[in-house]
């Protein structure tokens, strides 16, 4: 499953590398594309072992809001 999230905190590549880092770290995430112009994470990941509340809880866990 694929899924945009809209971040909101993220000021300089340093802050793009921690959330790639965070989402990549999660087991059942397959790719990750932080785009610091548009604000978000391109997430792609397995349905049955990961979810949008653990993807969100990550990004928040470094110190970033994510904007539903």
């Amino acid at each position: 499953m694929k899924e945009t999230i809209k971040i909101d905190g993220m000021k300089c590549m340093h802050c793009t590398a921690a959330v790639k880092g965070a989402l990549e770290a999660i087991d059942g995430v397959l790719n990750v594309e932080v785009i610091l112009e548009d604000g978000v994470a391109v997430v792609d990941y397995d349905a049955s072992s990961v979810n949008s509340g653990i993807l969100k809880d990550a990004i928040e866990e470094q110190g970033f809001d994510v904007i539903d």
